[in-house]
């Protein structure tokens, strides 16, 4: 969240994408941020856990974020060579044979 005023909030969502498009069950999660006192920035892990079942293919997944509500703007990601704690998507395949 950038602003360091103090009681400065915003409301983010967390979204995956499974070739463009918006996975409906399961693929976000909300929350918010809260400037404290001293313009102490809160920091959120935000887990997001979704299930498919795909068919033989070639998918590509997307990490999307953007800011619900509040009265300052998120950073969502960054960049992972320079940044501590920049976004991260890791996915679990498991292959069951038919």
């Amino acid at each position: 969240m950038e602003g360091s005023a103090y009681d400065s909030w915003a409301v983010a969502n967390v979204i995956i994408y499974r070739n463009g498009t918006f996975i409906p069950v399961g693929g976000w999660n909300r929350c918010k941020l809260h400037n404290g006192p001293g313009g102490i920035t809160d920091m959120d892990v935000v887990s997001v856990v979704a299930r498919e079942t795909l068919t033989p293919g070639t998918y590509t997944y997307e990490l999307r974020g953007s800011r619900q509500d509040g009265n300052f703007a998120i950073f969502i990601g960054g960049n992972c060579t320079t940044d501590v704690n920049c976004g991260e998507l890791k996915i679990a395949v498991r292959y069951r044979p038919q």
